[in-house]
């Protein structure tokens, strides 16, 4: 099936360039995933329902059959349109996520490297879920190698937002480093670095602060009071959080507060 053209032809028979009048049930869509080089500009963006949308990134999927597409389309289940996902759709987004998404964890067994846990249950004919308790009960020869974000293990920890961090297993370049050496997840390691300061500590700030500048990809928004180059711009003159500008840009109640 010719995935590629299915998604062609919905794009150009059911999205919706402008916004609509009445925008509730519908929802924003970059016809070029952003993950693949799209950008916010206007002729990027349609709307769509959420029925369609959820269609638009099972065709996605299916068309590039990428951790980043498997991923969009797994999160659909919380479309802003509250269109519930049918059963046959639920069942295909997490097989996607299963396979090629961000659940797929790398773990070594005895019987060698396996790039998911289901691949790894199958090899040792076990249902996932003995599996996995394996490695939660740290048994012999079972480690889960973690799932690193791809950004992070192509940089080597390079990337602007890695810390560098100490542990009585000596220094690692960033968190997910020593997490793969110690055999357990960031979130671990990050937990001991809070509660045995003494062992475990970061060698570098949080590198989480705003610096201010705005981001390439921030969008002009309509206020009832202006227009602004961003929603964080907005935001801070409006004297709201940045949360609150969001919800009341996607709003349907808040006509007057939109993306240009």
């Amino acid at each position: 099936m010719n995935y590629k053209l299915h998604y062609q032809n919905l794009i150009a028979k059911h999205g919706i360039a402008k916004r609509p009048v009445n925008a509730e049930g519908y929802e924003r869509h970059h016809i070029l995933p952003k993950s693949m080089g799209g950008s916010n500009a206007a002729s990027n963006l349609v709307y769509l329902t959420g029925r369609q949308h959820i269609l638009a990134h099972w065709l996605l999927f299916k068309t590039h059959r990428t951790a980043e597409m498997a991923m969009a389309f797994f999160i659909m289940r919380a479309n802003r349109s509250n269109y519930v996902m049918r059963p046959t759709q639920e069942s295909a987004s997490t097989a996607a996520m299963h396979k090629f998404g961000m659940m797929t964890k790398a773990v070594k067994t005895p019987l060698g490297v396996f790039q998911s846990y289901r691949d790894a249950a199958a090899a040792h004919n076990l249902p996932e879920s003995t599996f996995q308790g394996l490695l939660r009960s740290n048994a012999e020869g079972f480690l889960d190698l973690g799932s690193l974000r791809k950004i992070t293990a192509a940089a080597g920890g390079a990337h602007g937002m890695s810390r560098r961090v100490k542990t009585p297993l000596g220094f690692f370049p960033y968190v997910g480093a020593a997490s793969a050496a110690h055999g357990v997840s960031n979130k671990t390691i990050g937990r001991r670095c809070a509660e045995n300061p003494d062992e475990y500590y970061y060698l570098d700030p949080p590198k989480q602060q705003r610096t201010g500048i705005p981001s390439p990809n921030a969008k002009p928004v309509n206020t009832p009071f202006g227009v602004f180059a961003s929603a964080t711009e907005a935001a801070n003159v409006l004297g709201i959080s940045r949360e609150t500008m969001r919800s009341r840009l996607e709003a349907v109640s808040h006509v007057d507060y939109y993306f240009i």
